[in-house]
């Protein structure tokens, strides 16, 4: 059995792994509502420890996340929801749940700037999932966070750049005394515009969490890095409705899993 550092630990960079930036991503959109629709899977058999060794070959995570969120831009606001339902298997524990998960509210603002598209934008998370202290398989968190971000959007002849720079800060599970530890992330994708169907390019994501802390005191050796490497394809159907697909494979993890994920988006336009 693993201890509840490395269970935290994969805890929270599970329910935080969906890659943020896509191709567009943090573009400044024409005012109007956006539905986008996410489905994310994640699989990984491995779990590695603080000296980034696995620690098990057989933990045998499946995680799947359907995303809900509408987004509204209006003038250089833009205002969005993130709703998702999971669905957990850990072959390790032999267990599997399905529910809502924690989900955010969101705003943000478009800095008055020409020829680049720059987005401070807040998010708030509120622990809408299913936890439990005794369980080694949990939905949610059990804990509040803020989110603190820069969205950043620049486009150079064929090429688009999208890029942000998180950081999350967390709260102090009630049930447990544990605070998952405030993290930094930085994620950035390259398109590039092979027609007007059609752009695709390399997605990088990095983070790295400070320590835990149980009743204030830190857990020696219990950050959490993150290094994944992957690519975008994104196809417009007309102007009002594209399809995305992004593929991630972990290169480097400590104290979390490494395996590899596959999300398909769809954005409708009204």
């Amino acid at each position: 059995m693993i201890n509840k550092t490395i269970i935290f630990g994969l805890l929270f960079s599970i329910t935080t792994s969906i890659h943020a930036i896509t191709i567009g991503t943090a573009k400044h959109l024409p005012d109007g509502i956006y539905l986008v629709n996410y489905l994310f899977n994640y699989q990984s058999k491995k779990l590695n420890d603080s000296n980034k060794n696995v620690k098990l070959d057989n933990f045998n995570l499946n995680y799947t996340q359907y995303i809900f969120r509408p987004i509204y831009y209006k003038n250089n606001f833009v205002y969005f929801v993130t709703i998702p339902f999971i669905h957990k298997k850990i072959g390790y524990f032999n267990s599997s749940k399905s529910s809502l998960g924690d989900s955010f509210a969101a705003v943000g603002y478009f800095l008055p700037i020409e020829d680049i598209d720059i987005a401070p934008v807040l998010q708030i998370k509120f622990p809408f999932g299913e936890f439990d202290k005794n369980s080694n398989n949990n939905i949610g968190s059990d804990t509040y966070s803020i989110h603190p971000e820069l969205y950043i959007n620049k486009s150079f002849e064929s090429f688009e750049l999208d890029a942000v720079i998180k950081y999350v800060i967390n709260f102090k599970n009630t049930q447990t005394g544990i605070k998952n530890a405030d993290i930094f992330k930085l994620e950035s994708v390259i398109g590039y515009k092979a027609s007007n169907k059609l752009k695709y390019g390399p997605s990088f994501s990095y983070s790295k969490s400070h320590k835990k802390e149980i009743d204030g005191v830190k857990i020696d050796n219990s950050e959490v890095i993150n290094l994944k490497a992957g690519a975008d394809i994104k196809y417009f159907f007309n102007k009002r409705t594209d399809l995305l697909f992004n593929f991630m494979q972990d290169i480097d993890s400590k104290n979390t899993t490494k395996g590899f994920s596959s999300m398909l988006r769809v954005m409708f336009i009204f």
